[in-house]
């Protein structure tokens, strides 16, 4: 597998926020406290350990979660060091995807692990610990609950409700089966099924599968699983959630950073409530909603109602009965863990830039905000076809369009292009003004209107000629629209779409270690993977 780096900017596909932010574009300093940088890893980890953390209650909660998985050595290993004080974590999150989902989720994980291994290179007194952090409460199953292999969509069918991590596999064979007839019966392929099958089984939870599977993906590199869907973390983050409740401050720190983004064209990925907590018990997760003229909490549409007391009296006795939504689930992860740095995606970041005055509001140190390297893979039939068309991989995410004219203008030798012609009448015609205007000063508009007239119809005989061309070119044309659309399916990265199974059925396990290997921490790059 060999790779090529294309800088996020240069692909036009990534958010100006995004691209601004890796660029140290004055804008966005106001949105985050420590700039995506290896050199500045020392004083995070200085303010980090200011912050007060429960490292055995951390130890504790880990070895429970893993007790019916086991523990590689190097797990063992991770999950000893967070003891130390000189041990830091370096994390991503995301939902439990069905079997992994996107393969973003993937490369997520990898680009986590690598940082840290990078980390560890930099800075050899102190260790750096891999976390997945599962977002097992959350309750949008219908984003989770399906996958594409080879452009076919594969969907766990079933009435759900409630958070996500909790949900019995019923039916999941089926999926399974749906997904055998897809990948084939090669040896990868036949690999692959029974791991899934040793997970997802009837009766498991989808939190539990998705643990046993990514463990079993990433266990020999020590990344460590997390889970915020626990009594005893709930506990941790009780005066947080305490002071959402009572205070409601959160929503006005984030319109404040939401106002700020705006005016500064950028687009907001989150939005506050006037309380980021949902209420948590027996299958459901909604929202919690204050009634002022009761100075009580309703939890929307269910019959809950508490007054005051009685809710806090709740949260006291029932803390796990709560969740933290979008807003203040990074708050409660970095509470919870010894972190430096969080991995994720463009959109992630991004919502992440609206927290950094909800984590001062709760005196919890906000991370170094790292945006995961980006994946295409390019197959070798895709390769062979782009050298044939002397194609280079930046000018695919050239419009369609205008890239086919390129190429069909290319190929015709430049005949379809009068350019050439238009700027000789540009001459022609501004001579004759000077010459008009010299006699009458209100002709130079005429002639201006007659320059237009001319260069119109000139544009109007070129897309003749051009559509003319185009026909010569028809198999041209309809490469380029294949290898488009191989590369960017639907507009948009293989990553965003294609999940790992297709690619294991084919490579093996190889697939996922060399990806691994090419990716590059910190570094603000595209990486074209060539298999």
């Amino acid at each position: 597998m060999n790779a090529s780096y294309l800088s996020f900017k240069d692909t036009g596909i990534f958010p100006r926020l995004i691209c601004d932010y890796l660029e140290g574009d004055e804008k966005t300093r106001h949105l985050y406290k420590y700039p995506p940088s290896f050199d500045i890893i020392p004083r995070i980890m200085e303010e980090k350990q200011v912050q007060d953390m429960d490292r055995k209650l951390l130890v504790s909660v880990l070895n429970e979660l893993y007790g019916p998985f086991g523990q590689s050595d190097a797990v063992r290993r991770n999950i000893a060091l967070l003891e130390k004080e000189s041990t830091f974590t370096v994390t991503t999150a995301h939902q439990p995807c069905l079997m992994t989902g996107p393969l973003y989720f993937i490369v997520k994980i990898a680009d986590t692990i690598r940082l840290s291994e990078e980390l560890k290179k930099r800075y050899p007194d102190n260790d750096f610990v891999p976390v997945y952090w599962m977002g097992s409460e959350d309750h949008d199953f219908e984003e989770i609950n399906h996958l594409f292999v080879h452009r076919q969509r594969v969907e766990w069918k079933k009435e759900a409700g409630g958070p996500v991590g909790r949900l019995k596999l019923k039916g999941i064979d089926a999926v399974i089966d749906e997904l055998a007839e897809i990948l084939g019966d090669s040896a990868w392929a036949v690999e692959w099924l029974a791991i899934l099958r040793k997970h997802y089984r009837d009766g498991h939870t989808l939190a539990g599968a998705t643990f046993g599977l990514v463990n079993e993906l990433f266990a020999s590199h020590g990344l460590l699983i997390m889970t915020g869907d626990r009594k005893d973390l709930k506990e941790r983050f009780l005066p947080v959630m305490e002071r959402e409740l009572l205070e409601r401050k959160s929503r006005e720190e984030v319109e404040k950073k939401v106002r700020l983004m705006e005016e500064n064209g950028y687009r907001a990925q989150a939005h506050a409530r006037e309380i980021n907590l949902f209420y948590f018990n027996d299958g459901i997760r909604e929202r919690i909603e204050y009634q002022p003229e009761e100075d009580a909490f309703k939890v929307l549409n269910t019959h809950l109602y508490f007054d005051r007391e009685t809710m806090i009296s709740e949260l006291h006795k029932c803390p796990n009965h709560f969740s933290p939504n979008v807003i203040l689930r990074p708050v409660f992860q970095e509470l919870i863990l010894p972190n430096l740095a969080y991995v994720g995606g463009a959109g992630e970041i991004s919502y992440w830039m609206e927290l950094k005055a909800v984590f001062e509001l709760y005196h919890v140190n906000f991370p170094m905000l790292v945006v995961r390297n980006s994946v295409m893979i390019v197959e070798e039939n895709v390769q062979k076809k782009m050298e044939q068309l002397h194609l280079e991989l930046q000018r695919v995410f050239e419009e369609e369009e205008q890239l086919i004219r390129s190429l069909v203008m290319q190929q015709s030798g430049g005949l379809v292009s009068l350019e050439e012609e238009k700027s000789e009448i540009r001459k022609a015609m501004e001579r004759v003004k000077k010459l008009a205007m010299h006699i009458d000063p209100t002709l130079g508009r005429s002639v201006e209107g007659e320059t237009q007239k001319m260069l119109k119809a000139l544009d109007k005989l070129e897309g003749k000629m051009l559509r003319a061309e185009k026909k010569k070119h028809e198999i041209l044309i309809r490469q380029i629209r294949t290898l488009k659309e191989r590369l960017l399916p639907g507009g948009k990265l293989h990553e965003r779409l294609d999940n790992i199974a297709g690619y294991y059925a084919k490579y093996g396990p190889s697939f996922v270690e060399e990806m691994q290997a090419a990716l590059q921490p910190i570094e603000k790059q595209l990486i074209a993977l060539k298999v």
